[in-house]
């Protein structure tokens, strides 16, 4: 089975249980959320695009009267929910099936800003994804994301973390609880056939997203080291 068909049976598959067990959204997500909430504008007129949108949480998280929503996901269950939850809240978002690895159905310099949570990691083609995601992008448009990243190594960076651990111990305890209490609530039978994942050394990732010309690119440190935000500007 290819990659990509792999992954859109597996979120078929949990789309079954995902939307029951994402009514309750893991408090390292609802922070996350915030984080990608905190950098948007509240009071222009944005198109938004979520890439890997799932159920359609983050959109629902984000919504402001003022914006509009466009969720990407290779799974059509995930994607039928999505829809459905955000018709409840009258949220001005339609949604499109597609492989983040291949051709982005959205027109050039079209969407204000791109957003995603926890969807890159499944993309093994990095180079290709970032350089449709800002070609996608206006020219004052951003890209803002938080994803795992897992066997790197930076010093500066886990002083930042300890530091910010330390000054919000409660806060870091419970966020690193929050991931470990996700991974169990993940049905037994998707663990067997989780797909393949392509974690990228982050600051690695950094140079890639600069070199094909983004700006201003930061990263978004959390309570955990693995779990890492990032912001890049298209001018």
């Amino acid at each position: 089975m290819k990659q990509e068909d792999n992954i859109e049976s597996y979120f078929d598959k949990w789309a079954r249980d995902f939307n029951t067990l994402s009514n309750i959204i893991p408090y390292y997500v609802r922070w996350s959320f915030k984080e990608i909430a905190k950098r948007i504008p509240k009071d222009n007129n944005y198109q938004i695009a979520d890439f890997g949108t799932g159920n359609g949480r983050l959109i629902i998280n984000l919504n402001r009267k003022n914006y509009s929503f466009v969720g990407l996901d290779v799974s059509s269950e995930q994607l039928n929910l999505a829809a459905l939850n955000t018709k409840e809240d009258n949220i001005n978002a339609e949604f499109v099936k597609t492989n983040l690895e291949g051709r982005i159905p959205l027109e050039k310099n079209s969407i204000d800003y791109i957003v995603s949570n926890a969807a890159f990691h499944h993309v093994k083609n990095k180079e290709n994804l970032f350089r449709s995601i800002f070609e996608i992008l206006k020219s004052d448009g951003s890209l803002i994301f938080f994803d795992f990243y897992f066997d790197f190594e930076n010093k500066e960076y886990e002083e930042k973390i300890r530091l910010l651990n330390e000054k919000y111990p409660s806060s870091a305890k419970k966020f690193k609880n929050s991931i470990e209490k996700e991974y169990h609530l993940i049905p037994f039978y998707l663990k067997e056939t989780h797909p393949e994942e392509f974690h990228i050394d982050p600051f690695e990732l950094k140079k890639l997203i600069m070199y094909l010309g983004f700006k201003n690119c930061e990263l978004i440190p959390s309570f955990d080291k693995r779990y890492i935000g990032f912001k890049a500007d298209k001018k």
